[in-house]
Formats: C-alpha cells, structure tokens, sequence
C-alpha cells in the first residue's frame, strides 16, 4: 500500500430517510423475511425503508410529516440508532426539517457529506454535500451498507468492497470495565467509530474483557481480531491495514486508561499514518465522555 493508491470509498457516518415526500407506494417493497403471521400485515415499503437503515448499524434519521407506525425492528431502537424529525413538531424559532436535520448531525458530531440521504427531492438547493439516494435505489445501497455484510467480509467470509470502514477503535488496553458510563457505548459509541480492532500483541484477545466489549458494540462494530501466526509472515497489524483499507477506513483512535503506552502506540500510529490514515490516541473516559 502507498499513497499513490486510489482510495477506497469510506463507509457513511448516518442515514437519512425523507419520508416526507410523494407517495411511496410507487417503488418496489422487498418480499418479506418470513411467512405472515395472523392479522400481521405485509411490510411496506417505508417499514422497509426503516428496517433496512436500522440494519445497518449506523445513527438513523427520518424526516416525517407526523406520527407514523414503526415497524418491530425499531421497537428497541433510540437516540442516536434512531431519531425522529417530525414536521408538525416545528415551528417558526425551530426552522424547516433539513434545518433541524443538519442541527442534528452537528451534535451527533456528523459531517453532512458523511450521511446517505434517501430522497428523491431536488438537492441542488441545498448547501450542503449529502450522498444522496434516490428511492428507486434505497433497498439495495441500504442492503450494501447492512451491518451483517460488511461484518462477514471483514472477518474474512466474503469479499470485502468499499464503505465497509471509517472509523477504526484500536485498543490497548481492555481496562473500560470500572469507566463511568461505559454502557454508553452500547447506545453512542456508533457516534465515533464502526469497527474495532483487537490485537493480540497488545491485549489478550482471550481475556475477560474481550465479551463485554463484543456486548457493547454489538450490532454497530465487528471486533476483528489480529492474531499472530507463525506460519505467516505478514505482521498482524499489516494485514488488517490491508483490509481495512480497501473497506475505506480513514482514521484510527487508540484507546487505553490513563497511564497509556506510548510505545506501541507510536509503532501502530507510524503504520497506519504510512497507509494515509489518521490517528489519535484517547483514553476510555474521554472516549466515552463524548457519547
């Protein structure tokens, strides 16, 4: 890898869903997963919408005209997984719903140019740089971008392609356990990064505090493991550069508790700053203070 190389598309921050514009029963609804049961009804295609996006992992925001029915996957579903913007909740002081949109993804921390904007309305007025999608294509990007494919790929089951990284948590230590509040990774860690990288080297990836972390980033972050292999030559860190960046990472943020070691981190942070990445280096508290 060098800088020459063409890099890979990184994986969006936030999706946005505009469910308030024209009548949505012209696209397609995807069959459904399973049988209908009893009175259940087909799902429709904003129930699809939602899912699809929950599915994903990432911070999900729907502009709406008013109440609506969520479906069951959005039933244990909060701020930031889920957010709802609801234009008869606006007024005059409160602004237009892309307003509050864009609000919301400056306190989410979100860059506009960072979030997949489902849409089929005229983005040319508008300031900001979205990644729009129109609804014709929603599905299938929002199917691409699904927490479970990209989880596969990374670890190795199928191909990885691009948007499947951004945001890499390179920890060094395990010792997040007595942090205050650290259930609130659970809920806002997806805020700051998607995947988290455990190296055996550093951390001992068959310790006791490797469960609890695959528990608080369930359903947002695959934790890859970098395991040492005498049989292989390529170092453990290399070859998850490798594929991390052909899934589009562009930064890293090394964590450990207060007294952090400066010497692995410099190694690792020279690597991945060789391959173009960003680096910095956090401890758990401060990590966790921003969700």
């Amino acid at each position: 890898m060098n800088d020459a190389m063409d890099r890979s598309r990184s994986r969006p921050r936030a999706i946005c869903l505009d469910l308030t514009a024209p009548d949505h029963a012209l696209y397609p609804v995807p069959v459904n997963r399973g049988p209908i049961i009893g009175s259940q009804l087909p799902e429709t295609f904003e129930a699809a919408l939602i899912r699809f996006a929950l599915e994903t992992g990432l911070p999900a925001i729907i502009l709406s005209k008013g109440p609506r029915h969520l479906p069951e996957a959005a039933d244990d579903a909060q701020e930031p997984h889920l957010t709802i913007v609801r234009e008869d909740q606006l007024n005059v002081t409160k602004g237009e719903p892309l307003s509050r949109l864009e609000r919301r993804l400056h306190r989410f921390g979100i860059p506009t140019r960072d979030t997949v904007f489902v849409t089929d309305r005229d983005m040319r007025s508008l300031s900001a740089s979205y990644q729009q999608v129109p609804f014709r294509k929603a599905i299938a990007t929002l199917n691409d971008l699904s927490h479970a494919n990209r989880s596969a790929a990374l670890k190795g089951y199928r191909e990885i392609t691009p948007q499947m990284a951004h945001t890499v948590l390179v920890p060094l230590d395990l010792e997040f356990g007595n942090t205050p509040d650290a259930d609130l990774l659970a809920i806002s860690g997806r805020l700051l990064f998607d995947t988290v990288l455990l190296l055996e080297e550093v951390v001992p990836v068959a310790g006791f505090g490797v469960k609890p972390l695959e528990k608080l980033v369930a359903g947002y972050a695959p934790v890859l493991y970098g395991l040492e292999d005498e049989t292989d030559p390529e170092d453990p860190f290399d070859d998850a550069m490798r594929r991390l960046r052909c899934a589009g990472a562009k930064r890293m943020i090394f964590v450990a508790k207060d007294d952090i070691p400066d010497a692995p981190f410099t190694r690792y942070a020279d690597q991945a700053r060789a391959a173009s990445l960003t680096c910095d280096l956090q401890t758990w508290g401060s990590l966790i203070a921003q969700c």
